[in-house]
């Protein structure tokens, strides 16, 4: 038996709000978000292959990189306080 982590980011689906009440970011997010379908099938895909982790897009790739080089305490601290400020970043 194998596990898949599936981390998609941010993923286009009927459920998102209309566009008119999303800010700059998460507009911008959307234009580079991959479709459910295609997110579904990428993880399928990696989780076929035994892959433990499937990231799709490669901003999200990116993002990725520098997480082996924090130390596991620190990475904590940091979400804990990304967390509590929420997930938006200023304009």
């Amino acid at each position: 038996m194998t596990v898949t982590a599936l981390c998609p980011g941010p993923t286009r689906t009927a459920l998102l709000p209309t566009r008119a009440g999303l800010t700059r970011n998460q507009k911008r997010s959307g234009r580079m978000s991959w479709t459910a379908a295609a997110v579904a099938h990428a993880g399928y895909n990696a989780m076929m292959a035994g892959k433990p982790l499937a990231v799709t897009g490669i901003r999200n790739k990116l993002r990725m990189l520098p997480i082996p080089l924090v130390p596991s305490r620190g990475a904590g601290a940091l979400l804990e306080r990304k967390i509590s400020r929420g997930f938006e970043t200023p304009h």
